[in-house]
């Protein structure tokens, strides 16, 4: 899994810190520190997830005052990872257009994270890691801002998927947020 895990992260192009998180946790991986490891994995994830945000307009059913808050409380070294994770797993009234199963597994993942930062009594061996690197390559490109660019995508994904929408059913509402995505 860690060769695969090192072609994922060069493929995804990440940002250089984002690599150098990703850097830190393979080198602990490789040295047996699988809490160190998971730790890192973890903090590139939250760190990708803040970039996102960064680079994100306003979603279109968000407060402009709650968006200038989440923007700002994202440059806060003190405050940052914790908007991030609320804002990742708010289902009231979210920015991320993703399902509440990927919440509950984000919400799990923060626990194992807690486990390693606290030392905790859960085992976390090289096993828990290679499952968390499974997870963010299963779902780190569904986590979405609402109104953006692969969030389209991923409307459109649904709508023409005939489990999910009747077949046949009009996508002009689709067609006419290409122009704002």
């Amino acid at each position: 899994m860690q060769i695969h895990i090192e072609t994922w992260i060069k493929e995804q192009k990440f940002s250089r810190q984002i690599g150098q998180l990703f850097d830190e946790s393979i080198i602990c991986f490789k040295h047996g520190a699988y809490r160190a490891s998971l730790l890192f994995s973890y903090l590139a994830f939250v760190t990708h997830i803040k970039e996102i945000l960064i680079k994100s307009n306003n979603p279109n059913a968000t407060n402009p005052s709650r968006w200038t808050n989440i923007q700002n409380e994202i440059q806060d070294d003190d405050k940052w990872e914790k908007r991030v994770f609320e804002e990742l797993t708010n289902s009231s009234n979210p920015i991320f257009d993703i399902k509440e199963d990927l919440r509950q597994q984000i919400k799990y993942w923060k626990d194992r994270r807690n486990d390693c930062a606290h030392f905790k009594n859960n085992e976390i061996e090289y096993h828990t890691v290679e499952t968390f690197w499974s997870f963010l390559r299963s779902n780190i490109n569904k986590i979405t801002v609402e109104g953006g660019k692969a969030s389209l995508i991923n409307k459109f994904e649904k709508h023409f998927d005939t489990t999910q929408t009747p077949p046949n059913k009009n996508f002009d509402h689709l067609v006419l947020e290409i122009h704002s995505a």
